[in-house]
């Protein structure tokens, strides 16, 4: 909020945020990929944003308006976190609230998976508390931001296709973001270093 950008601590919430937003996607590509391997009713692909298929700059655009959307949804869970401590009064049972209230709805009406969907749900959502509860709202930010982009980000292993670039553009940036949270972290120590803490020779 200060603009303190280079602080460690800034450093810090931002790698994690990107870490804990990578396994979150993990998590939702494991609900698609699963049914599969358990005889399960299949669930439908998640569907790349129709502009991370376009050029360059509307893949860049399109980043750049995830941030600002992201950061409404990562404010209004924490709206909501709140007003379930307020009722409930304790943090664990307004905790479990906050993750069965979401759990509910997103696997009632928004297309998750009859079955796996109570656990990848449940998953993510007691990740965005525990986010939110030990590292704070712009690590629950980068986590949200990265999940989502990540899921509708048109990646793919076969760099033969035509929108494979576009995928690998998204992976660098959030590498990047988490480059720049594990350097910034650092608070200008030596990355390399011996046991002593000296500085590794080049």
């Amino acid at each position: 909020m200060n603009g303190q950008w280079r602080d460690p601590l800034v450093g810090q919430n931002v790698l994690l945020g990107v870490l804990a937003g990578v396994f979150a996607s993990a998590v939702f590509q494991f609900e698609v990929l699963a049914p599969a391997w358990f005889g399960l009713t299949p669930r439908p692909f998640i569907l790349s944003h129709p502009l991370a298929l376009d050029g360059p700059l509307a893949v860049a655009g399109h980043l750049l308006v995830q941030i600002i959307i992201r950061l409404s949804d990562a404010l209004f869970f924490l709206m909501i976190l709140f007003l379930c401590r307020l009722v409930l009064r304790r943090g664990l049972l307004a905790s479990c609230a906050f993750v069965a209230v979401w759990t509910v709805a997103d696997v009632l009406f928004y297309g998750s998976h009859p079955v796996l969907g109570w656990f990848s749900e449940g998953i993510f959502f007691s990740l965005v508390v525990w986010v939110y509860l030990r590292l704070g709202l712009l690590a629950g930010i980068v986590m949200i931001l990265t999940e989502w982009a990540l899921d509708n980000a048109p990646l793919t292993t076969n760099f033969s296709a035509w929108y494979a670039g576009n995928g690998l553009a998204v992976v660098a940036f959030f590498l990047a973001l988490a480059i720049f949270g594990f350097c910034t972290s650092q608070a200008g120590r030596p990355i390399f270093q011996d046991a002593t803490g000296e500085r590794r020779p080049e």
